[in-house]
């Protein structure tokens, strides 16, 4: 098991991933850039250009590295879980439920946070403007009690 793996390694180029010693390897035309493995727990291909290498894929399995797969449209698709890591998540859980519920409140509200940034990123890029979500997003609090993560859902669904 990668115990010691912090490392969510995003491709969003289209890139060709490869095995080398002891690395996973991302070659562009302009670059090539190279993550030890020991260090991901996970890797986000994002988009449907490029290769990835069977020799990779046993590594990443072999060090319970999950590879998650985005279409074009950047929603994931599928998910390499290499067997052996539902045990492991599954304590993961466990452990997770057994937290205080401030804990896991003040959790809930930076991932509803990091949401919404990402929205206001996306409609940004697109050119449209993100003043409303950026409304939501200051007034999360402790657990999302106002819902302002279904709001900020609703008008970011409108806008894509």
């Amino acid at each position: 098991m990668n115990n010691g793996a912090w490392r969510t390694l995003m491709v969003t180029a289209t890139a060709k991933l490869y095995v080398s010693d002891g690395q996973l390897a991302a070659e562009t035309d302009e670059q090539k850039i190279l993550v030890p493995l020991d260090q991901l727990a996970r890797v986000v291909i994002d988009g449907t250009e490029g290769s990835i290498s069977l020799p990779l894929l046993s590594e990443l399995s072999k060090r319970q590295i999950s590879v998650v797969f985005s279409n074009c449209r950047h929603q994931p698709t599928a998910e390499f879980l290499p067997i052996g890591t539902t045990y492991h998540t599954a304590g993961h859980l466990m452990d997770q439920a057994e937290w205080e519920q401030r804990r896991k409140d003040k959790l809930w509200k930076y991932i509803v946070r990091m949401k919404i940034q990402q929205q206001i990123h996306v409609v940004e890029h697109i050119g449209q403007s993100g003043e409303v979500l950026r409304k939501y997003r200051s007034e999360v609090h402790s657990a999302d009690e106002s819902n302002r993560e279904a709001m900020a859902a609703k008008i970011y669904l409108e806008r894509r």
